[in-house]
């Protein structure tokens, strides 16, 4: 029981700590999303998908920027 508590306990103080580290992470994805959403020449589109490839460089364990530098790279053919 005693265990229990303790393990309890270790999940409640390090909770932020993991919550506050994919702040981070969301705070990118939402910028580049931002951007990626106002893009509206070939420039615009290149260069939200380098920021999220530069994204994918930092988050090696993410697929999500991987996902959006290739879609906002081949976004402006599709548009077409």
């Amino acid at each position: 029981m005693k265990a229990r508590s303790i393990l309890s306990l270790a999940l409640v103080f390090l909770s932020p700590a993991v919550i506050a580290q994919n702040t981070e992470y969301d705070a990118a994805i939402k910028k580049g999303l931002d951007h990626a959403k106002a893009a509206r020449t070939d420039q615009q589109f290149s260069d939200a998908s380098n920021y999220f490839e530069r994204i994918a460089m930092t988050e090696k364990s993410k697929w999500l920027p991987e996902y959006y530098a290739a879609y906002y790279n081949f976004s402006p053919r599709l548009r077409r």
